[in-house]
C-alpha cells in the first residue's frame, strides 16, 4: 500500500484523499487499511462484483465494508456518520476517467437514509437553488419550474417519511414563503374568524397565494384518506385477516389522527391557514368542516383503541396457540370481553363493528384449522395408512369450530338479556358465519371424502374365492384402479383442498361423487356375483366381512338386502350339514393329529359348536326385519336344539374316558428308564439309546392337559400323575439330554475317529447299565443316576467335541486358503508394477498357508493331548493318514482356484462375458530390424517373456505345497501329490492352450504393422538409387526428363502407407493383454514420412540443380563468347580462345532444344511439390526464389541463343581455315590405332597356363596403352565435334577395352579359386566340415558360370577352361568326403573303399588324417564305388538302430491284468501303448525285409522278430475276444438255473471252456511280460479253440432269446443285461417287478397277497392289486397267480390288466348314469375319486359323447335349446370340479381331476363352437372331427371314431398321467395322425423344439390306451437297433415316437426306410406277418385293427441333423 500511497495508482490517491477529508480527526493514510480491506479497495477499482464502499469509523480507527449498513452508530455528544463511494457502472474504474465513474457522500449517523436525504435536500440543495446569485443565468420560467419541482419533491419527502413512521405527515411550504407570512391581528382564524387589515395587500401576492393553497389541497388529500379507512376494507382483499388486524387498525387510527391534530395545532399550519384566511382563499372553508370531521373520528378513534386493547394478549394467544384441540379454552373469555366492549364503549357497540371483530375472529379459527390440517397432509396421512387419523382431526375440526358458534350464541342470548336496548339479534347470524359455515361445509365434504378413500382403500386386499374368484377379484381390483385414478384426480390438484378460496373444489368434488356413486354400482353388483358364488354360509359370511364397512354404503346395501334371505336359507342348510357330520361320525370322530383321542373328539365336538355359533352370531347382527321372519326363527330353534346334543355328547366322552384310566396308568410307570436297541438294524449297530417313557402315559398327561385347557374335570388317578408330570418331564429332558448326547456322538464320529474314543464309550456304557435294568419311573435315586450319566455323557461329549473342533479348524483353514494367491487391478498395468503388486500379495499368502499349516499341527497334537492316546497307537496314526490327506485335499484346492482365477482372467471368453480390461499392458515396437513385443508374449532365453511370467506365477500357485509340512512323515512336502492332481493337470493344459492362442492373435497384430517392413527393411539408398535410374524418360529430342509420374505415385503411396498407419488403433486390446501400439505406430510414421520426404527432397534438389546448372551455363557462355578471337591486321589468329568460342557455340546449339523442352517439366515439378505440402518459397536459385527465376528464365535462354548465333556469323571464315590441318592429323592416329589392336590379340593371356604373376604384368602393359590411346581418341572427336566435322568412331578401344576388363576379371577369379581350394587341404579329418565347403565351392562354380553366360566370348578362352575343370573336380571329391564321414561306416567299409581306390589302406582313425590325404585317392575317379560303400553303410546302420529299438521296448511291454467285477479272477486288458507298438513294429521289419542286399548281415535276426511279433498280435487279438466273450456269458451260464436247464449241452461246454480259461489266466498273471506270456507254446491254439467254443455258446443264447422275445415281445424293450435276469429268476416273481417298468408304458409294481400257507409272510406268486410309475393303484377284480414261464405269464399279466381295466371301465359307466339324478354321493365330483383316472377319463370321455350327440339328435328334433341346455350341463360339472381342486386333495387325485378339467373344458368349448357355428346335425364335420368314444357293455368293448377313422380302444394301463390342453391346433394334429393311421402311414409332427409335438403323440395314445414308446434318437443308431425296435413295436401292437430322427446317419436311414416299407406292406394288404430283414415276424391286431404305429419329431436346422431321404 505505501508504494501506491507514493506513487502509484491515482485513483487510489483520491479515494485515500476523500477519506482524509471526511475523517480529519483520524490520521489516515496508505497503512490505515487492513490487507482485506486494501484488496477489497483495489476489487472496487478493478472487478467487476463490488459496486459500493462503505467507510466508517470503529475504535479510533477506520473499517470498510461492501455491504450496505444495517444501522448507524452514534458515538456520545459527537456522531459518527459513514462516507460511500459507489461506481456509476459495474465496468473497472480508469485511471484517466475516476472523477466522472466515482460518486462520493456521506451519512449522517443517527438518521435513517430518508432523513439524511431530506435534510440534504432542505439544507444544502434548496439553499443553492433558491440563491439568487444562482438564479442568474436561469430564465424566469426555469426558475419557476425548478423551484416548483424542488418544493414538490421536498414536500413528497415529508409525506414519505410520515408513512415510514405510520403517520400522516402534512408537508410545509418553503420556509421562504413561510417567513413572509405575518402575525394575524386579532388571532387564530380558526378561533376568531376575522381578517386581517390588510387584505388587499394579501391578496396581491398570488403566486404566495398559490403555494400556500397548493400545501392546502394537499392536505386535504391526507386528511380525506385517512377518515375514508374502514377496517371492514381489509376483510374484502384476500388476506382474510384476524382479530388483531381490527385493534391495529383503531391503534394505528388513533395515532395517524392525534399526530394529524398535533400538526394542525402547530405555529407553521397556524400561520398558513391564517394567511390564507387573511386572503379570502375559497379553501378554508371547506378545510374547517374537514378539521371538524377530522375532530370527531379522532374521539372515536381514541375510545375504540381504549376499549379494545384490553382484548389484544386474547386475541394474540387465540393466533399463536399451537394446540389445535386447545381453541376452545379461549372462546368464553374473549366473546365476554367482547360483551362488555359493546356494554361500555360509547362507538364500538354497531352491528357493523361487531361483524367485522367476529369475521375477523372467524378468519383466525379457519387459519389455525389449515395449519392444523391441510390437504396435502389428508393426502400424506392417507397414503401413509393413516386414513383414520385423518378423519379424527377433521372430526376435532367441526367439533372445536361448532363450540365457537355455540359459545357465540350463548353471549348473544347473554346481550340480549343484559343490553336490551341494543340486542345482537340485529345482527344477521350469516353476515358472521358466511366464511366460517362454508369452511365447515368444506371440512364436511373432505370428511366424507376421507372417509370414502379410507373404505375403499380396503378393496386393495380383498381376494374373492370361489370358481368366479378370479374374474371377480380381477374385477375388484379394476374397481379399486378406477377409484385410485378418481382419487388421483382430486388428489393432484394445483391447490390445497382446505383453501376457501379456490372455487374449482366444488366442481372436482362433485365429479369424486358421481364417479364414486357409480363404482358403488359396480361394486354391489360384484359383490352379489360373489354372494351367488359361494357354497358356503361361512364364505359369504367372509365375503361380507371383507368389504367390512362397504357393504353399508347405501347403494350396496340396497344391492344386498334381498340376498339376507338366502343367507338365512344357506345357514339353515349348513346347520342341517353340520347335523348330518355330527350323526355319522359321533362313534369316530375326526381326530387331529396333534390331540389325543379324548380330547380331540371334545375339541372336534366344541368345533361343530364354533362352526354353527359364528354364523348365528352374525345374522343376530343384521336387520331385526330380517330376523324376524318366519324362517329366521325356525333356524334359531334348530340351532338350539342342536347345542343340547353337543353338550350330551361332551358329557357321554368325559364319563367314559374318566372310567378307563384307573388301571392302565401304574403299570406303564414301571418300565425302565431307558432301553438300547438289540436287533441287528444299522441304527442299533451304532449302540443308540432311547428314553423308554410309555406312549400311553404320554398321551394320559396329553389328554389331562387338555382337559384342564377346555376347563374340563379330570379323575383322580389322572389328576395324580398329571401332578408329577413336571417331574417326569425334567427326568425325560435329562434323560433326552444324556440319550441325544451318547446318540449324537455315535452319530457324528467317524470310522477313523471311533477306535480313539472307544475306552470312553465303554466306560458310558458301563455307566447308563442301571438305567436300563434297575431304574424305573417310579424309583428313588433317578436324579443321582441322571447326574452321573450326564457327567460320563459330557465327558465323552467334550473329547468328542473337541476332537471335532480340531477337524473343523483345519477343514476351516483349507477354506480360508481356497481363494486365489493372484489379484489383478480394474486397468490394465504394465508387467513390473504387476508383478511388485503379485509379490507383495503372494508373500502375504505365503505367511498365511505357513501359519496354516503351523496350527494344523498344533491342532493335531491338542487332539492327540485330549484323547491321550500314544502316537505310536495304529489308530492314531491312521487318523493322521486322514487329516493328512484332507491337507492335500485343501492344497490342490488352492492351487485349482488360483489356476481357474488366472484361467478366467486370460480366457476370451470369459473376459468377454465379463466385460473385463486386460490384466497386463505390454509395448509393440521396432527395435532394430524387426517388430517386437516388450516384453515378448512367449517365452525368451532371459525368461522375461509374458508366457515365462505366467510360468512363474503357475510355478509359485504349486510351490504352495512345499510350504505345508506333511503330517504322516517327520519331514517332506506335498509336491508330488500336486503334481499328479488331475484337476490341477487339466487346468495347466487349458491355460497353455489359452495362452498360445493368445499369442497367435498377438502375432496377428504384429502382422498388421508387419505388413509395412519394407519401410525400414529397405536399404533406403540402394533402393532411391534404383528408383532414380528407372525414373527418367526419353524426350523426342533424346534428352532426359524426370518421370514426374512415378515421383508422384510414390509420394502419395507412401502418404497413403503413412495415413493408413495412423489409422491403427493404438492401443489395442489382445485377451488379456493391452498392446501399447504407438511406440511402433510413431516409427512407422517417421519412417513413411522420410521415404517421403526422400522424394520431395529430391525433386527439390533436381529443380535447383538444373536451373542453377542453367543459370552457370548461361554465364559460361556469355563469358566465352566475349573471348577475343583474332589480333589486327597481320597478327594470327588466336587458336585457343578461336576453339573456346566455337565450344559455346557448339555447346549452345547442343543445348537449344533440350533447354526450351526443360522449362515445362520444371513447372510440373513445382506444381507436385506443391500439392504435396513442400514449401519451396524460401528455395533460391542465384538469389532468386525457385518460382521467380523459372518465369525469367526462358527469356534469358533467348537472348543466350540469339547472341551466340551472332558471334558465330563473326568467326566463320576463321573456322573453315583450321579445319583442312585436323585432317591430316586423324588419319596419321588411326593407323597407330589398328597396330595396336592387333598386338593386343596376338599376345595378351588369353591362353595363357604359367603363373599368375606374369599373366598380371602383361595385363598391365596392354592397360596402359589402351588409356593413352583412349585419351588422343577423345581429343580428335571433340576437335571435329567443334569443326562440324564428322566425328570418327574407334571401335577397336572399345573392344579392347571390354576383352582386357574381361581377361583381368578372370584371372582374379582364377587366383581366388586356387587359394580357396589350397586353405582347404590342411583340415584334419574329424574338423573336415563337408558342406560349408560344398557351398563354397558351388559359389565359385555359379560366379564362374555367371560370368560365362553374361560374357560368352569368355569360355573360349583356355584360362576359363582351366578353372572350370579344378571346381568340378573338387565338386566331385566333397560329397564322397560327406558321405564317408557318417557314423555308419565300419572297419569293413574302410577296407572296402582301399581296395576300391587301390591302395593298401585307408585309415581315417589316424590323427594326422587330413583332407590332402583324402584327396590324394582320386576319389573323383571312382565316384559310383564310393557312393554303394556309403549307401552299404548308411542302411545297414539304419537296420541295426531299429532291431535295437524293437528289442528294447518289447522286453519292457507288459501285459495289465484288471478283476473280473468283485471276484478274484482276473482278465486281461490291452494297454494302448501295446498294441500301437505292435502295428508299428511289424510295419518296420516289413520294410526292413524288403532292404535286399542290405539286410543281408542282419536277415536271421529280422526273420526271427517277425515270427515273434505276428504270434503276438494274433495271440493278444485272441485272448481279449476271448475275455470279453467269457466275461459275458460267464454270469449267464454259470449263474442262472433256467438257461443251464435250457441249454444243457452249451452248459456243459461253457463249464469246461471256464476251467480252461481260469487256468490260463492263473497262470499268465504271473507272466507280465508280453512276449513272454503270448510266446507260450500252445497258447494260441488253446485260445483260438476257446473262442470257437464261446461263439457256439453266445449263438444258442441269442436263439434262445430270441425265441423267447416272440413269445413275450416286450423284451425287446428290455435291455440284454435285464432281460438274462428277468429269465433267470422268472421262477422267482419278486426279482422280476422291477423290470416291469421296462415293459409296460405305466404298470411298474404290482403287491402281492398274504400266503395263506405261511402266517405272516407275503405270497411270492399271486398279486391283487397293480401299481403305477405315478403310484396309482388299481386293485384287480381277481387274484393273478405268476407261475411258470415267465414270457407266458407276462403276457397272462397283460392280458388280465387289460380285462381289469374293462371291468373298472364297465362299473365306472354304469355308476356314471346317477350322476344328474342319483344321490349326493354319486354325483359326478364324487364319482370322480372313486375310480382310477383312466376310468375317469374315458369314462367322461364316453358320456360326453353320447350325451352331445343325444343333444344333437335333440335340437335336430326341434329343442332349440337342447344344445345349451347340456352346455349349461358342461359348466356346471365342470364348476365343481373346479371347487374340487380348490379344496385339499391328495397329490394323485389332484392329478386325475386337473386332468379331468382338461378333457371338460375341451368339451364344454366344443358344445359352445356347436352352438356358435349353428351345428344341428350329428353327421356336421364339427361334431365328426371329435376323438368320439363308444362302450359296447356286451363285449366291454370300446369304439372310437374320428373323421373316418375307425378303432378300438385297446385298454393299455396308462395310469395317472396328466394331458396337454387341448387346443385347436391339438384337434387338428389329432385329426392328421389318425388319417395317417387310417392310410397305414406314420406321422411327422413338425415345430420348433419345445412346442409339444412328442407330448401330443403321447396323448393321443393314452386317449386310445396304446402303448407308446419314446425314443431319443442319436448318431450311435445303426439299422440292427431299428430293427429290433419295429420288431418289438410291430408284434407288441405297440405305437412307437422317435424323437429328433433326423439325427440318424443317413446311411442308417437308409436302411430304415426299407425296413418301413415292409411293415407297411403289410399293414396295407393285411398280412398276418412281415420280414424286415431278419426273419418272419407277426403283426399284433386287435379284433381285426393292426395297432402298431410310427411316428416321428424332428428340429430342423440343428447341429448335427440330417436332411431326409426322399
Amino acid at each position: 500500500m505505501g508504494d501506491k500511497e507514493e506513487g502509484g495508482d491515482p485513483r487510489f490517491q483520491w479515494v485515500l484523499r476523500q477519506v482524509k477529508s471526511a475523517y480529519r480527526n483520524l490520521n489516515v493514510d496508505g497503512s490505515t487499511f487492513a490487507p482485506a480491506e486494501e484488496d477489497m479497495i483495489l476489487e472496487f477499482l478493478d472487478g467487476s462484483t463490488i459496486t459500493t464502499l462503505w467507510f466508517s469509523e470503529s475504535k479510533g480507527g477506520l473499517t470498510v465494508t461492501s455491504s450496505t449498513p444495517a444501522n448507524v452508530k452514534k458515538g456520545g455528544d459527537k456522531t459518527t456518520g459513514y462516507l460511500y463511494m459507489l461506481k456509476t457502472s459495474s465496468d473497472p474504474v480508469s485511471e484517466s476517467n475516476y472523477r466522472d465513474q466515482l460518486v462520493v457522500g456521506d451519512l449522517t449517523a443517527g438518521l435513517t437514509p430518508l432523513d439524511h436525504m431530506a435534510r440534504v435536500a432542505h439544507e444544502i440543495y434548496l439553499p443553492l437553488i433558491t440563491n439568487p446569485r444562482n438564479q442568474e443565468v436561469w430564465s424566469e420560467m426555469v426558475l419557476k419550474e425548478v423551484v416548483e419541482s424542488v418544493n414538490g419533491f421536498m414536500a413528497n419527502v415529508q409525506i414519505t417519511q410520515g408513512q415510514v413512521e405510520g403517520m400522516t405527515c402534512l408537508p410545509l411550504p418553503p420556509d421562504s414563503d413561510l417567513m413572509e407570512v405575518e402575525e394575524p391581528v386579532n388571532g387564530d382564524l380558526l378561533e376568531t374568524g376575522v381578517l386581517p387589515a390588510d387584505v388587499n395587500e394579501i391578496s396581491a401576492n398570488k403566486e404566495r397565494i398559490h403555494v400556500l393553497e397548493g400545501a392546502l389541497i394537499t392536505w386535504t388529500k391526507q386528511i380525506k384518506a385517512v377518515l375514508k379507512q374502514d377496517p371492514e376494507q381489509l376483510l374484502k382483499g384476500a388476506s382474510h385477516p384476524g382479530p388483531l388486524s381490527e385493534l391495529d387498525f383503531w391503534y394505528n387510527m388513533s395515532s395517524n389522527l392525534n399526530s394529524i391534530f398535533a400538526q394542525l395545532q402547530s405555529e407553521k399550519v397556524r400561520r398558513v391557514l391564517r394567511y390564507l384566511d387573511r386572503a379570502k382563499s375559497t379553501y378554508t372553508t371547506p378545510f374547517g368542516k374537514l378539521c371538524k370531521e377530522m375532530f370527531q373520528a379522532r374521539a372515536r378513534a381514541n375510545s375504540n383503541h381504549k376499549f379494545l386493547k384490553s382484548l389484544r394478549p386474547y386475541f394474540e394467544d387465540l393466533e399463536s396457540e399451537m394446540d389445535f384441540q386447545n381453541l376452545a379454552t379461549h372462546f368464553r373469555p374473549i366473546m365476554h370481553l367482547v360483551l362488555l366492549v359493546w356494554k361500555g364503549s360509547p362507538y364500538y357497540n354497531t352491528p357493523a363493528r361487531l361483524v367485522v371483530l367476529m369475521r375477523e375472529i372467524c378468519n383466525t379459527l379457519i387459519r389455525q384449522a389449515c395449519k392444523y390440517l391441510s390437504g396435502d397432509r389428508i393426502f400424506e396421512m392417507i397414503e401413509q395408512e393413516q386414513s383414520r387419523q385423518a378423519v379424527e382431526m377433521l372430526r376435532t375440526t367441526l367439533r372445536i369450530f361448532g363450540q365457537f358458534k355455540s359459545t357465540y350464541f350463548d353471549y348473544k342470548a347473554k346481550a340480549n338479556e343484559e343490553v336490551p336496548e341494543n340486542k345482537w339479534s340485529k345482527v344477521q347470524n350469516n353476515a358472521i358465519f358466511v366464511r366460517l359455515d362454508s369452511f365447515l361445509e368444506r371440512c364436511h365434504d373432505i370428511l366424507e371424502l376421507t372417509q370414502t378413500i379410507m373404505q375403499f382403500s380396503k378393496l386393495a386386499k380383498i381376494e374373492v374365492g370361489g370358481t368366479k374368484g378370479k374374474t371377480l377379484t380381477t374385477s375388484v381390483m379394476q374397481i379399486y384402479s378406477d377409484f385410485q385414478t378418481t382419487v388421483a384426480a382430486i388428489q393432484h390438484v394445483d391447490y390445497d383442498i382446505m383453501d376457501l378460496d379456490v372455487k374449482q373444489f366444488e366442481e372436482a368434488w362433485y365429479d369424486f361423487r358421481s364417479r364414486s356413486k357409480e363404482l358403488e354400482r359396480r361394486l354391489g353388483s360384484v359383490i352379489t356375483q360373489g354372494f351367488d358364488d359361494c357354497t358356503t354360509i361361512t364364505g359369504q359370511f367372509k365375503l361380507l366381512d371383507s368389504f367390512d364397512t362397504l357393504v353399508n354404503r347405501p347403494i350396496i346395501a340396497d344391492e344386498l338386502e334381498r340376498k339376507y334371505v338366502e343367507l338365512i336359507n344357506s345357514y339353515s342348510e349348513d346347520l342341517h350339514h353340520v347335523q348330518h357330520i355330527f350323526m355319522e361320525c359321533r362313534e369316530e370322530p375326526p381326530i387331529s393329529h396333534n390331540l389325543p383321542p379324548i380330547a380331540g373328539a371334545l375339541s372336534w365336538c366344541r368345533g361343530l359348536h364354533e362352526r354353527v355359533r359364528l354364523p348365528m352370531d352374525k345374522l343376530k347382527l343384521l336387520d331385526r326385519k330380517i330376523m324376524e321372519r318366519e324362517e329366521a326363527r325356525e333356524v334359531i330353534a334348530e340351532y338350539t336344539t342342536f347345542l343340547g346334543h353337543l353338550a350330551d355328547f361332551e358329557r357321554s366322552k368325559i364319563d367314559a374316558w374318566g372310567e378307563s384310566i384307573e388301571s392302565s396308568s401304574q403299570a406303564k410307570l414301571k418300565n425302565p428308564l431307558l432301553r438300547k436297541e438289540d436287533d441287528a438294524s444299522q441304527q442299533s449297530s451304532m449302540g443308540l439309546l432311547y428314553v423308554n417313557f410309555d406312549p400311553l402315559l404320554v398321551r394320559l398327561l396329553r389328554e389331562v392337559k387338555y382337559f384342564l385347557l377346555l376347563g374340563l374335570d379330570v379323575p383322580k388317578s389322572a389328576r395324580d400323575i398329571y401332578n408329577q408330570v413336571e417331574v417326569f418331564r425334567q427326568w425325560r429332558c435329562n434323560l433326552d439330554l444324556v440319550v441325544d448326547a451318547n446318540n449324537e456322538v455315535l452319530k457324528i464320529l467317524l470310522p477313523v475317529e471311533k477306535p480313539l474314543l472307544q475306552s470312553y464309550l465303554d466306560k458310558f456304557d458301563k455307566t447308563i447299565e442301571e438305567g436300563i435294568n434297575k431304574l424305573n419311573w417310579t424309583s428313588s435315586g433317578v436324579n443321582e443316576f441322571i447326574e452321573i450319566a450326564m457327567e460320563q455323557v459330557q465327558l465323552v461329549k467334550e473329547i468328542t467335541q473337541s476332537m471335532k473342533d480340531n477337524l473343523n479348524n483345519v477343514n476351516g483353514i483349507m477354506e480360508k486358503w481356497a481363494k486365489p494367491i493372484m489379484e489383478r487391478k480394474p486397468k490394465p498395468v504394465d508387467e513390473e508394477e504387476f508383478e511388485r503388486n503379485y509379490k507383495g500379495l503372494k508373500a502375504t499368502r505365503y505367511a498365511e498357508i505357513r501359519e496354516g499349516g503351523r496350527d494344523i499341527s498344533s491342532f493335531l497334537k491338542e487332539t492327540n493331548k485330549v484323547l491321550k492316546v500314544s502316537n505310536a497307537s495304529v489308530y492314531w496314526r491312521d487318523y493322521v493318514d486322514f487329516v493328512n490327506n484332507i491337507v492335500i485335499d485343501g492344497l490342490a484346492h488352492v492351487i485349482t482356484v488360483s489356476l481357474e482365477y488366472l484361467l478366467d482372467q486370460i480366457d476370451p471368453d470369459s473376459i468377454k462375458k465379463g466385460n473385463k480390461l486386460p490384466m497386463l499392458e505390454i509395448t509393440l515396437d521396432l527395435i532394430g530390424q524387426e517388430a517386437k513385443f516388450v516384453p515378448d508374449v512367449g517365452t525368451t532365453e532371459n525368461g522375461k517373456g509374458v508366457r515365462d511370467r505366467v510360468n512363474s506365477w503357475i510355478g509359485s500357485f504349486v510351490l504352495i505345497s512345499t510350504l505345508v509340512k506333511r503330517l504322516d512323515t517327520p519331514d517332506g512336502n506335498f509336491m508330488r501329490e500336486m503334481h499328479t492332481d488331475y484337476d490341477v493337470g487339466s487346468l495347466l493344459a487349458i491355460i497353455n492352450e489359452t495362452l498360445s492362442e493368445n499369442e497367435a492373435a498377438c502375432d496377428d497384430l504384429k502382422a498388421q504393422f508387419e505388413e509395412h517392413s519394407y519401410l525400414w527393411t529397405t536399404d533406403l539408398p540402394i533402393y532411391f538409387k534404383e528408383f532414380m535410374d528407372d525414373a527418367w524418360f526419353t524426350t523426342e529430342l533424346d534428352s532426359r526428363q524426370l518421370d514426374l509420374a512415378k515421383y508422384k505415385d510414390a509420394i502419395t503411396k507412401y502418404e497413403s502407407v503413412k495415413a493408413k498407419i495412423q489409422q491403427l488403433e493404438s492401443p489395442t486390446d489382445v485377451g488379456w493383454l493391452r498392446v501399447n501400439t504407438t511406440p511402433i505406430k510413431q516409427s512407422l510414421v517417421s519412417l513413411s514420412g522420410k521415404w517421403i520426404n526422400m522424394f520431395t527432397s529430391r525433386l527439390k534438389n533436381y529443380l535447383v540443380d538444373k536451373l542453377t546448372t542453367l543459370e552457370d551455363f548461361m554465364l559460361q557462355v556469355k563469358e566465352g563468347l566475349e573471348m577475343e578471337v583474332s589480333g589486327g591486321e597481320g597478327e594470327e589468329t588466336n587458336k585457343e580462345n578461336l576453339m573456346e568460342v566455337m565450344s559455346n557455340i557448339r555447346d549452345v546449339k547442343k543445348a537449344m532444344d533440350v533447354t526450351q523442352e526443360m522449362f515445362q517439366p520444371l513447372r510440373d515439378c513445382i506444381s507436385v511439390l506443391r500439392d504435396h505440402g513442400v514449401d519451396i518459397n524460401d528455395t533460391m536459385v542465384k538469389k532468386h526464389t525457385v518460382q521467380d527465376y523459372l518465369e525469367d528464365a526462358p527469356m534469358h535462354w533467348d537472348q543466350v541463343v540469339k547472341k551466340t548465333f551472332q558471334i558465330k556469323e563473326t568467326i566463320l571464315p576463321l573456322q573453315m581455315a583450321e579445319a583442312s590441318t585436323l585432317k591430316e592429323e586423324l588419319e596419321s592416329f588411326f593407323l597407330k590405332m589398328r597396330e595396336y589392336r592387333n598386338d593386343f590379340r596376338a599376345n595378351a593371356p588369353f591362353n595363357f597356363s604359367g603363373p599368375i604373376e606374369e599373366a598380371y604384368g602383361s595385363l598391365d602393359q596392354y592397360a596402359n596403352g589402351l588409356f593413352e590411346m583412349e585419351r588422343q581418341a577423345s581429343a580428335y572427336n571433340e576437335k571435329e565435334d567443334l569443326f562440324e566435322m564428322n566425328v570418327s568412331k574407334y571401335p577397336e578401344v572399345s573392344d579392347t577395352k571390354q576383352e582386357l576388363r574381361l581377361l583381368k576379371n578372370l584371372w582374379d577369379f582364377k587366383a581366388m579359386m586356387l587359394s580357396v581350394h589350397g586353405s582347404w587341404k590342411s583340415a584334419l579329418w574329424s574338423e573336415i566340415q563337408t558342406d560349408k565347403l560344398e557351398d563354397e565351392n558351388r559359389k565359385l562354380l555359379k560366379t564362374l558360370r555367371a560370368n560365362g553366360n553374361d560374357n560368352a566370348v569368355i569360355k573360349g578362352w583356355n584360362v576359363y577352361r582351366d578353372i572350370e575343370n579344378s571346381i568340378k573336380d573338387m565338386a566331385i571329391v566333397l560329397p564322397l568326403v560327406a558321405d564317408l564321414h557318417h557314423p555308419a561306416m565300419r572297419d569293413r567299409h574302410w577296407s572296402m573303399l582301399a581296395k576300391i581306390c587301390e591302395v593298401t589302406e585307408v585309415n581315417p582313425h589316424d590323427p594326422k588324417f587330413t583332407f590332402d590325404d583324402m584327396i590324394a585317392l582320386n576319389l573323383h575317379l571312382h565316384v559310383d564305388d564310393v557312393s554303394e560303400c556309403v549307401e552299404t553303410a548308411t542302411k545297414e546302420k539304419k537296420i541295426e538302430d531299429n532291431l535295437a529299438k524293437i528289442e528294447s521296448e518289447w522286453s519292457n511291454f507288459e501285459l495289465l491284468y484288471v478283476p473280473h467285477k468283485d471276484t478274484e479272477m482276473f482278465v486281461i486288458k490291452m494297454v494302448e501303448e501295446v498294441v500301437e507298438a505292435l502295428d508299428a513294429h511289424q510295419l518296420e521289419l516289413q520294410t526292413m525285409i524288403g532292404l535286399g542286399k542290405f539286410v543281408d548281415h542282419f536277415r536271421d535276426k529280422v526273420l526271427d522278430w517277425q515270427q515273434k511279433l505276428g504270434n503276438v498280435q494274433e495271440v493278444t487279438k485272441l485272448w481279449e475276444t476271448v475275455s470279453k466273450m467269457w466275461g459275458s456269458l460267464e454270469s449267464i451260464f454259470l449263474a442262472s438255473a433256467d438257461i443251464r436247464s435250457q441249454l444243457p449241452d452249451d452248459t456243459k461246454r461253457f463249464e469246461g471252456i471256464d476251467g480252461e480259461f481260469k487256468e490260463l489266466m492263473k497262470g499268465a498273471c504271473g507272466t507280465p511280460n508280453v512276449l513272454e506270456a503270448c510266446l507260450v507254446d500252445g497258447r494260441e491254439e488253446g485260445l483260438r479253440s476257446m473262442k470257437e467254443r464261446l461263439e457256439l455258446c453266445q449263438k444258442s443264447l441269442n436263439e434262445y432269446l430270441d425265441v423267447k422275445k416272440k413269445i413275450f415281445p416286450r423284451f425287446y424293450f428290455v435291455s440284454a443285461i435285464a432281460l438274462l435276469d428277468m429269465l433267470a429268476n422268472g421262477t422267482n416273481p419278486p426279482k422280476i417287478i422291477p423290470y416291469l417298468g421296462d415293459c409296460y408304458d405305466s404298470l411298474n409294481d404290482v403287491r402281492f397277497v398274504a400266503d395263506p400257507e405261511k402266517e405272516g409272510e407275503l405270497s411270492t406268486k399271486t398279486v391283487d392289486l397293480m401299481i403305477a410309475k405315478d403310484k396309482e393303484k388299481m386293485p384287480m377284480f381277481e387274484t393273478f397267480t405268476m407261475e411258470g414261464e415267465v414270457e407266458v405269464y407276462l403276457n397272462n399279466l397283460t392280458e388280465h390288466m387289460r380285462y381289469t381295466l374293462k371291468l373298472w371301465l364297465r362299473d365306472g359307466v354304469e355308476a356314471g348314469s346317477a350322476w344328474d339324478i342319483g344321490e349326493a354321493d354319486k354325483r359326478r365330483h364324487v364319482w370322480v375319486k372313486v375310480y382310477p383316472a383312466q376310468v375317469v377319463c374315458t369314462g367322461s370321455q364316453i358320456y360326453w359323447t353320447e350325451e352331445t350327440g343325444a343333444s344333437l339328435e335333440e335340437l335336430e328334433g326341434g329343442q332349440e335349446d337342447a344344445v345349451k341346455r347340456y352346455l349349461a350341463t358342461c359348466k356346471d360339472r365342470l364348476a365343481h370340479l373346479i371347487t374340487l381342486v380348490l379344496g385339499d386333495l391328495e397329490r394323485g387325485d389332484r392329478t386325475k381331476i386337473i386332468t379331468l378339467i382338461t378333457l371338460d373344458v375341451h368339451g364344454r368349448d366344443v358344445v359352445n363352437k356347436l352352438i356358435t357355428d349353428k351345428v344341428e346335425s350329428v353327421g356336421a364335420f364339427l361334431w365328426q372331427q371329435q376323438l368320439r368314444f363308444d362302450f359296447d357293455p356286451s363285449n366291454l368293448d370300446t369304439n372310437i371314431k374320428i373323421c373316418d377313422y375307425k378303432t378300438k380302444y385297446f385298454y393299455e394301463w396308462v395310469g395317472n398321467t396328466g394331458r396337454l390342453v387341448i387346443t385347436p391346433l391339438t384337434d387338428r394334429c389329432y385329426i392328421t395322425l389318425t388319417m395317417g393311421l387310417r392310410l397305414f402311414l406314420g406321422g411327422a409332427p413338425a415345430g420348433p423344439a419345445g412346442t409339444g409335438k412328442t407330448e401330443t403323440t403321447k396323448d393321443l395314445a393314452r386317449a386310445l390306451a396304446l402303448p407308446c414308446y419314446v425314443y431319443n434318437c442319436s448318431d450311435q443308431m445303426s439299422y440292427l437297433t431299428m430293427a429290433d425296435i419295429f420288431r418289438g413295436l410291430t408284434q407288441t401292437g405297440a405305437w412307437g415316437c422317435f424323437d429328433e430322427f433326423n439325427r440318424i446317419n443317413i446311411e442308417v436311414l437308409s436302411v430304415v426306410s426299407a425296413q418301413l416299407r415292409a411293415i407297411q406292406n403289410a399293414l396295407i394288404y393285411n398280412k398276418p406277418s412281415c420280414d424286415i430283414g431278419f426273419g418272419e415276424i407277426m403283426v399284433k391286431r386287435v379284433a381285426g385293427f393292426a395297432t402298431c404305429g410310427f411316428f416321428i419329431t424332428m428340429n430342423p436346422g440343428y447341429a448335427g441333423r440330417t436332411e431326409l431321404p426322399d
